[in-house]
């Protein structure tokens, strides 16, 4: 007799889920991260009226590229190691 459980288990808990939770986990951690930084950021210019444009300037620089890091650790460095054999067996079709 066939548990009803483990049968949902096999049907819907895959590799191919496994991998996308892998990858969900560092997108939300590389988006808190923004998040962060642009809380901080806020936080800086409501608590410091007197702070020069330039300054501010370079918050929100320096804010921008740490969205394109965090964009390229996710999207060249995170994706390619954990969905490797599907990319494998994308190329192998073309």
């Amino acid at each position: 007799m066939s548990n009803p459980l483990h049968k949902l288990y096999n049907d819907y808990i895959t590799p191919k889920f496994w991998k996308d939770v892998k990858f969900g986990i560092i997108t939300f951690i590389a988006m808190c991260a923004v998040l962060f930084h642009y809380a901080w950021i806020m936080r800086q210019l409501l608590t410091n009226r007197d702070i020069t444009y330039e300054k501010g300037t370079t918050y929100f620089v320096v804010l921008g590229i740490n969205c394109y890091v965090m964009g390229y650790i996710v999207l060249k460095k995170a994706y390619p190691i954990i969905y490797k054999e599907e990319i494998a067996n994308e190329k192998k079709e073309q």
